[in-house]
Protein backbone atom coordinates (compact mmCIF):
# COMPACT_ATOMS: atom_id res chain seq x y z
CA UNK A 1 0.00 0.00 0.00
CA UNK A 2 2.80 2.44 0.89
CA UNK A 3 4.57 1.64 -2.38
CA UNK A 4 1.42 2.50 -4.33
CA UNK A 5 1.15 5.86 -2.56
CA UNK A 6 4.83 6.58 -3.27
CA UNK A 7 4.32 5.63 -6.91
CA UNK A 8 1.36 7.98 -7.23
CA UNK A 9 3.26 10.84 -5.61
CA UNK A 10 6.21 10.21 -7.91
CA UNK A 11 3.97 10.25 -10.98
CA UNK A 12 2.28 13.50 -9.99
CA UNK A 13 5.64 15.10 -9.17
CA UNK A 14 7.15 13.90 -12.42
CA UNK A 15 4.25 15.25 -14.44
CA UNK A 16 4.21 18.58 -12.60
CA UNK A 17 7.93 19.01 -13.21
CA UNK A 18 7.84 17.99 -16.86
CA UNK A 19 8.47 20.87 -19.25
CA UNK A 20 8.62 20.98 -23.02
CA UNK A 21 11.61 22.52 -24.73
CA UNK A 22 12.24 24.19 -28.06
CA UNK A 23 15.15 21.92 -28.99
CA UNK A 24 12.98 18.78 -29.44
CA UNK A 25 10.02 18.17 -31.73
CA UNK A 26 6.56 18.44 -30.25
CA UNK A 27 5.81 14.87 -31.29
CA UNK A 28 8.76 13.59 -29.24
CA UNK A 29 7.67 15.62 -26.26
CA UNK A 30 3.97 14.84 -26.52
CA UNK A 31 4.67 11.16 -25.94
CA UNK A 32 6.00 11.68 -22.43
CA UNK A 33 2.87 13.26 -20.87
CA UNK A 34 0.80 10.63 -22.67
CA UNK A 35 2.93 7.89 -21.09
CA UNK A 36 2.53 9.50 -17.66
CA UNK A 37 -1.26 9.64 -18.10
CA UNK A 38 -1.22 5.94 -19.00
CA UNK A 39 0.46 5.30 -15.65
CA UNK A 40 -2.18 7.43 -13.95
CA UNK A 41 -4.79 5.04 -15.31
CA UNK A 42 -2.78 1.99 -14.18
CA UNK A 43 -2.76 3.41 -10.64
CA UNK A 44 -6.47 4.23 -10.94
CA UNK A 45 -5.78 7.95 -10.66
CA UNK A 46 -8.71 9.26 -12.63
CA UNK A 47 -8.16 12.57 -14.33
CA UNK A 48 -10.56 14.38 -16.61
CA UNK A 49 -9.50 14.33 -20.28
CA UNK A 50 -9.93 18.08 -20.66
CA UNK A 51 -7.59 18.62 -17.69
CA UNK A 52 -5.03 16.37 -19.41
CA UNK A 53 -5.21 18.43 -22.59
CA UNK A 54 -5.01 21.76 -20.77
CA UNK A 55 -2.07 20.51 -18.70
CA UNK A 56 -0.17 19.60 -21.85
CA UNK A 57 -0.99 22.98 -23.40
CA UNK A 58 0.37 24.68 -20.27
CA UNK A 59 3.64 22.78 -20.70
CA UNK A 60 4.31 24.09 -24.20
CA UNK A 61 7.64 25.93 -24.51
CA UNK A 62 7.79 29.74 -24.27
CA UNK A 63 8.23 30.12 -28.03
CA UNK A 64 4.72 28.65 -28.44
CA UNK A 65 3.17 31.41 -26.33
CA UNK A 66 0.79 32.72 -29.01
CA UNK A 67 -0.29 29.22 -30.04
CA UNK A 68 -0.81 28.28 -26.41
CA UNK A 69 -2.94 31.39 -25.90
CA UNK A 70 -5.10 30.61 -28.93
CA UNK A 71 -5.65 27.00 -27.79
CA UNK A 72 -6.62 28.05 -24.28
CA UNK A 73 -9.22 30.47 -25.61
CA UNK A 74 -11.00 28.11 -27.97
CA UNK A 75 -14.69 27.74 -27.25
CA UNK A 76 -14.70 23.95 -27.55
CA UNK A 77 -12.58 21.41 -25.70
CA UNK A 78 -9.87 19.56 -27.58
CA UNK A 79 -9.29 15.85 -27.23
CA UNK A 80 -5.79 14.42 -26.83
CA UNK A 81 -6.03 13.13 -30.39
CA UNK A 82 -6.98 16.56 -31.74
CA UNK A 83 -4.12 18.18 -29.85
CA UNK A 84 -1.71 15.58 -31.19
CA UNK A 85 -2.97 16.27 -34.73
CA UNK A 86 -2.09 19.96 -34.29
CA UNK A 87 1.53 19.02 -33.56
CA UNK A 88 1.85 16.63 -36.49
Amino acid sequence: MKEDVKGKKFLVGYFNGYIMRDDRTMMQQFNEPERIFDHFEIHQMNIDKSIMVLSIIDKLPPSWKDFKYSLKHKKEDLSLEELLFLFD
